[in-house]
């Protein structure tokens, strides 16, 4: 107990098309010193950023998706607190959403990433592990999610979470659990409201994923070119977009918006608990 969990992805081999893999830092020391990378990924594959978490019992969960062939969830585990991993478990088959969403006059990329968070709290949820990320199965980009219950051996069908109209584009989740309640809280971005401008939403569940409540959090809606301060496409909006839980319910996310005029990033504070 105690160790601080850092992942990174690698990127090597870059003027011959090299590959990217998924790497996992340990520190016992409150950061003073760190051990040796445990390489957590193929090098035959391709790799987005990598996510963490890790449970009451200080068991550790890595997360990656791949983005080459055979496109999935992977996650592996650490049952001794980060000294060894097992081999990877796949937590679903993943359809990356189209590196440019297919709405017009967009031009930000928009990568694949996990995000994973494991309930910490006493509730009756004490231990599932929520894995979270975008999805084009649909047709267009949603946010799924898939439960274990059993320390990630074994994980739920991929549910959408967001309640989204079919068509509109929802994208870049980030997850975290509420460690004294167990609500499991969601943040993203979607295009719900117009159909081009952009939003952001935080999705919460009190029954450990069971059902989805959908709150947009934004007050005005913001145009995503409007950063570069004209209409053409702008190539990136952040890649990032982040939730912390604050008990007891309620949570601080910060996203990017352009709502001022430039791509500018902002925080939201709610200390709403859903009963």
């Amino acid at each position: 107990m105690g160790n601080v969990y850092v992942v990174r992805a690698d990127q090597f081999n870059v003027a011959s098309t090299g590959n990217i893999t998924a790497f996992l830092h340990r520190s016992r020391d409150g950061g003073l010193t760190w051990d040796t990378p445990v390489l957590l990924s193929s090098v035959s594959d391709k790799v987005r950023r990598p996510a963490v978490t890790v449970d009451l019992k200080g068991n550790v969960y890595a997360a990656w998706i791949t983005v080459s062939e055979n496109d999935r969830y992977l996650i592996r585990r650490s049952l001794d607190g980060g000294t060894t991993f097992g081999t990877p478990i796949v937590v679903s088959p993943v359809d990356p959403v189209p590196l440019v969403l297919p709405v017009p006059n967009y031009g930000f990329r928009v990568l694949t990433y996990p995000s994973i968070s494991c309930d910490r709290s006493v509730g009756p949820n004490t231990g599932a592990i929520y894995a979270v990320w975008q999805d084009n199965r649909e047709g267009y980009a949603d946010i799924f999610m898939s439960k274990s219950t059993d320390e990630g051996i074994v994980w739920s069908n991929p549910v959408s979470i967001t309640g989204a109209p079919a068509g509109s584009q929802n994208f870049f989740p980030f997850v975290d659990v509420d460690p004294l309640t167990g609500v499991v809280n969601v943040v993203y971005y979607s295009n719900q409201v117009d159909g081009f401008d952009l939003d952001v939403f935080v999705t919460r569940s009190i029954n450990g994923g069971q059902t989805f409540t959908n709150t947009r959090i934004t007050n005005v809606s913001f145009n995503p070119n409007a950063g570069a301060g004209g209409p053409d496409p702008v190539p990136v909006i952040g890649d990032y977009i982040t939730i912390t839980s604050v008990p007891p319910g309620g949570y601080i996310a910060t996203w990017m918006s352009t709502s001022p005029g430039s791509q500018t990033i902002f925080a939201g504070y709610s200390d709403i608990v859903i009963p």
